[in-house]
C-alpha cells in the first residue's frame, strides 16, 4: 500500500527492490518474507550505476508479491552489465529455488535514454516460484537493448505492447531476443494511430530547410495532432512541417550532428503515440565506389587473442583468412579468445545520414570508406563476481551517397558469450541489423 510519486532517484544498485524480507547473503535468506502488495510508482526520473531498474526475488527468497504499477517514468541511465545474470528495466529472478508467486506488474510508458535488457524473467527450474501477468506497454528506448531478454520458468500471460528500439516498432518475440514460441508470452498487437515520419534524403546542412512529413503514420484519420520537438529546442504542430537546424553539435551536444527529432500523436480518444528518429546534419556527402561488380559475402581475417589493438592488428599475421556470408556462424566456429576482423563492402540504399550501432565485449572497430567511427579495446568488468566483461554499445554517424562503400569492422571476444551486432538506421532504414544481403565482397 506504497505510492511513489514525482521523485527523482539516483542509485548505485536497484532502484526498487522488491524483496519480502532483508535477509540477503547467509541463511537468512531462505527465512519466509512477508507478502509485497499494491504498490505505485509513477511520474519519477530514474538512474542506477550499476544494476536493475526493479528488481522482484532473489535466489532461495521465499515470499509472494501481487499488484504493482510503473508508469510515466524516465529512465536517464539504467546499469550496465551483470549479476550472474543480465541487468533490466524488469528482473525476477527466483533460479534456483527461489518460491512465491508475483504477478499483475504493469510496466507502462517508461522512456528510457538506455538500457541493457527489457526483461529477465528468471524462475526457479524446479517449479516452486512462479510469475504470472507481467505487463509491457508503451516502452520506448533511444538505443536498441544491449543484450537479449530472457523469460525461464514457469511464466504465463507475459505481454509485449508498443515496445519501441529508436524508430523499430517489436511486433515479434524475436525482435527482443525471444523464440516466437515461447511458452505463455505474446506481443500484443491493436489498431491504435501509431506515429512515423520521413524526411529529406541526401546531404543535409546548416541552415537548410528539412520537410517532416507524418503521412507515414498509421491511422491518420484518427489523428487529431501532430507534435514535433526537433532536438534542438524548437517544436512545431501539424502533419507536414519544415525546420532547419542551425549548427552542428546535436542533440546531446557532441559535435556529431545527429538531432533525435520526436513526433507525437495524439487520436480523436485522446491516446498518443511516439517515435523519435535520428536527423543527421553534415558538411559532405560520402561519394559512392564505381565498383559494380557485386558478390555477396566478406573476407575476414581472424586472429587468437584479444588484447591486441586495431593498430598492432594491422601489423600481425593473421591465424586465417576467408570470405563468409554468415558472421555468426563464423564466430560459432572460433574459440575465445579470438578477434574477428571483415573487409568488404556496404550498399547503401538511400543517401543521407546514417547512424551505427555496434555491441561487443572486448573491443570494436569501424570504419566506412576512409573514416574512422569506432577504434575502442577498453574492456569492463561485471559485478558481483561473475565472470566475463560486459558488453558494451558503441555508436556513430556517417553520411554516404546511394551505392556501394568500402567497410571494415571487427570485434574481440575474450570473457563471456559471444555476443555481436552491428545495427543501422537512416533516411528510408528503421533500425535494424545490416543484413548480410548489404555486404559484398571485395575484388
Amino acid at each position: 500500500d506504497t505510492v511513489v510519486r514525482n521523485c527523482f532517484f539516483r542509485c548505485s544498485d536497484d532502484i526498487f527492490a522488491i524483496y519480502g524480507n532483508t535477509g540477503f547473503y547467509d541463511n537468512t535468506v531462505a527465512i519466509p518474507g512477508l507478502d509485497v502488495k499494491n504498490i505505485l510508482i509513477e511520474n519519477c526520473v530514474l538512474s542506477t550505476s550499476i544494476s536493475n531498474i526493479m528488481r522482484v526475488g532473489w535466489p532461495r527468497k521465499v515470499f509472494n508479491s501481487n499488484n504493482v504499477v510503473m508508469r510515466n517514468c524516465d529512465v536517464i541511465h539504467a546499469g550496465q552489465g551483470g549479476c550472474v545474470v543480465p541487468f533490466a528495466l524488469a528482473e525476477f529472478w527466483a533460479d534456483p529455488d527461489g518460491k512465491g508467486v508475483h504477478s499483475n506488474y504493469v510496466f507502462d510508458d517508461i522512456r528510457m535514454d538506455n538500457v541493457y535488457s527489457i526483461a529477465q524473467l528468471l524462475q526457479s527450474k524446479n517449479g516452486s516460484g512462479s510469475v504470472k501477468n507481467i505487463r509491457f506497454k508503451n516502452i520506448r528506448l533511444s538505443t536498441p537493448p544491449v543484450v537479449h531478454s530472457a523469460i525461464t520458468g514457469a511464466c504465463s500471460e507475459i505481454s509485449f505492447e508498443n515496445i519501441k528500439f529508436c524508430d523499430h516498432s517489436v511486433e515479434h518475440l524475436s525482435s527482443l531476443g525471444l523464440d516466437d514460441n515461447t511458452l505463455n508470452s505474446k506481443v500484443i498487437k491493436n489498431n491504435s494511430a501509431r506515429a512515423d515520419f520521413q524526411y529529406n534524403a541526401g546531404l543535409l546542412q546548416v541552415g537548410q530547410s528539412i520537410t517532416f512529413n507524418a503521412r507515414a503514420s498509421v491511422n491518420t484519420t484518427s489523428i487529431l495532432q501532430y507534435t514535433w520537438n526537433f532536438g534542438d529546442g524548437f517544436s512545431a504542430q501539424g502533419a507536414r512541417v519544415s525546420h532547419a537546424f542551425q549548427d552542428l553539435y546535436g542533440t546531446h551536444m557532441d559535435g556529431t550532428g545527429k538531432f533525435q527529432v520526436k513526433l507525437t500523436i495524439t487520436d480523436e480518444h485522446g491516446l498518443q503515440d511516439v517515435i523519435v528518429r535520428p536527423v543527421i546534419i553534415g558538411t559532405v556527402l560520402e561519394p559512392a565506389s564505381t565498383m559494380d561488380i557485386k558478390q555477396n559475402g566478406l573476407s575476414y581475417r581472424q586472429y587468437s587473442g584479444a588484447k591486441a589493438t586495431w593498430a598492432e592488428l594491422q601489423q600481425t599475421t593473421p591465424d586465417k583468412t576467408g570470405v563468409t556470408e554468415t558472421i555468426k556462424e563464423l564466430a560459432l566456429s572460433c574459440k575465445a579468445p579470438y578477434t574477428l576482423w571483415f573487409h568488404g563492402y556496404l550498399e547503401v540504399p538511400v543517401s543521407g545520414g546514417y547512424t551505427f550501432y555496434m555491441m561487443s565485449r572486448d573491443g570494436a572497430y569501424l570504419q566506412v570508406n576512409a573514416a574512422v567511427l569506432l577504434d575502442r579495446n577498453v574492456t569492463q568488468p561485471q559485478v558481483c563476481n561473475t565472470v566475463g566483461n560486459v558488453v558494451q554499445q558503441y555508436t556513430n554517424v556517417s553520411i554516404p551517397e546511394a551505392g556501394l562503400h568500402k567497410i571494415s569492422f571487427g570485434y574481440k571476444q575474450d570473457l563471456g558469450s559471444e555476443t555481436f551486432a552491428l545495427y543501422w538506421q537512416g533516411p528510408s532504414t528503421k533500425l535494424e541489423q545490416i543484413p548480410m544481403s548489404r555486404f559484398f565482397k571485395m575484388d
